[in-house]
């Protein structure tokens, strides 16, 4: 990967001795989770140690922003308050979530013997940021990095109070030694409304990738919602 500054613009190509170090460690850092550069996180999701995550409902995509830095806080400050302050909740928001499951994942719940609720809403969500965090199929140390990009397959659709986004996501597991773990990959559409001043996530429909590899711990977010930890 090359990282080249505004100065090649006059014949200089190499960046400075000061800015060098952290430029390179975080171009292998993209480099090892997006591969040829496919794959990129549309924000920093990762908190620094010690500190708290700071929530921004303002717009859709910034919803999506708090989710994914609430999951990579892992529960150690304030994630679990930010992750379920993302969905619409009828006791604060006036408006309540539900996610719907791909007819796939159905069908794997059921050779598992597991039928989903008839209702996934805001307390199954809240519930399920606990379980998501501390998965024991993932090491404990393990850093975790939750990447939102465009499903370039659909538009999104933004209007005064509402908005639909569809997204593909992926929650990679860096562990101690620095090999990663993808450990949920699928695509979503989300419906977003604007209750007062926070957008909020009021439905996600679920879809499993094609080509994931489940056999690896690649499963949608609707698998890893219903699937026992």
């Amino acid at each position: 990967m090359a990282i080249v500054t505004q100065r090649a613009r006059y014949g200089e190509t190499r960046p400075s001795d000061r800015w060098w170090p952290a430029l390179f460690s975080l171009a292998l850092v993209l480099g090892a989770l997006s591969g040829c550069g496919y794959f990129r996180p549309a924000s920093p999701e990762a908190p620094r140690p010690g500190t708290s995550v700071v929530p921004n409902y303002s717009q859709p995509d910034s919803t999506l922003g708090t989710v994914a830095r609430a999951i990579a806080d892992k529960g150690r400050s304030n994630g679990q308050s930010a992750y379920s302050g993302a969905f619409g909740d009828t006791t604060v928001d006036g408006r309540e979530f539900h996610a719907f499951f791909d007819p796939q994942t159905v069908n794997h719940m059921a050779q598992l013997g597991i039928t989903p609720p008839p209702d996934w809403d805001h307390a199954h969500e809240d519930n399920f940021y606990s379980r998501f965090v501390t998965l024991s199929s993932v090491p404990a140390g393990a850093t975790y990095l939750f990447q939102w990009s465009k499903d370039v397959t659909t538009e999104d659709d933004y209007q005064s109070d509402t908005a639909t986004l569809y997204r593909e996501y992926r929650a990679i597991a860096i562990l101690q030694g620095g090999e990663t773990q993808i450990f949920a990959r699928g695509f979503a559409a989300l419906v977003f409304v604007r209750a007062s001043s926070k957008w909020v996530i009021v439905r996600w429909q679920d879809r499993e990738a094609t080509d994931a590899n489940r056999d690896a711990g690649e499963l949608s977010m609707g698998e890893r919602r219903l699937a026992p930890s």
